[in-house]
């Protein structure tokens, strides 16, 4: 049975979002063969792999077991429980919002890792924008569904001007039925409530799309500790 981890590479294959996140860090953020860099939530850690060649500068966190390279050093622990001792030229933390958002814990998690950086540090994290198809997809599962997660970040936490790019990813798979699968990632719900669903998803896509596909809006921030 496919369970969401592979869903989740999947998503990141069919979209090149991963690959969208890089180049923009790459174009905007220089990084140095001595630059530190912490990944939270980083699953495999593929960003900072892509970004620091030297993997000894490098620090993933995540609450799964990924195998890594001796170089790397891995946190396996929820960042809101982690102990930091170390501060980090550029930390990174992409589409881990909706977790800290579920919990309540955006403006904490927030301020712990400006806290976790070097002066000057930076911090550069990414996020959907939640607008368009999306927008009802979320609608549609807050309607239908009792528990569940999707990409967000409260932008009014933060008191100062930064610097945005936005980009686009399109979602799109050869069938309804393989597209609602995909829903999975950005609805992030158990494998029993997603089997639950899936059907009303399955529908639902059918009845809004005229073919199996859409274009997500994401934003990348880059925010300098002063």
């Amino acid at each position: 049975m496919i369970n969401l981890q592979e869903r989740f590479e999947y998503f990141k294959r069919v979209t090149g979002e991963e690959n969208k996140i890089i180049e923009i860090i790459k174009n905007n953020l220089p990084i140095e063969k001595y630059t530190s860099i912490l990944e939270v939530g980083s699953n495999k850690g593929n960003i900072s792999r892509a970004l620091q060649p030297n993997q000894n500068n490098i620090t993933l966190l995540d609450v799964e077991n990924f195998q890594m390279p001796d170089e790397i050093k891995y946190i396996k622990e929820r960042w809101e429980k982690a102990i930091i001792k170390e501060k980090f030229e550029v930390i990174i933390a992409s589409h881990v919002w909706g977790h800290f958002y579920h919990n309540k814990s955006t403006k904490k998690s927030f301020d712990k890792m400006i806290n976790c950086l070097k002066s000057r540090g930076r911090l550069v994290l990414c996020y959907n924008i939640n607008e368009g198809f999306l927008n009802k997809i979320i609608k549609f599962t807050q309607k239908e569904v009792k528990d569940f997660q999707y990409d967000i970040f409260d932008e009014s936490i933060i008191n100062k001007e930064n610097k945005k790019i936005e980009f686009e990813i399109e979602v799109k798979s050869p069938s309804f039925k393989n597209l609602a699968e995909m829903i999975h990632v950005l609805m992030v719900m158990s494998e029993d409530s997603f089997n639950d669903y899936r059907a009303k998803i399955e529908l639902f896509l059918e009845e809004n799309l005229k073919k199996p596909r859409f274009i997500i809006k994401q934003r990348v921030m880059i925010i300098e500790k002063i």
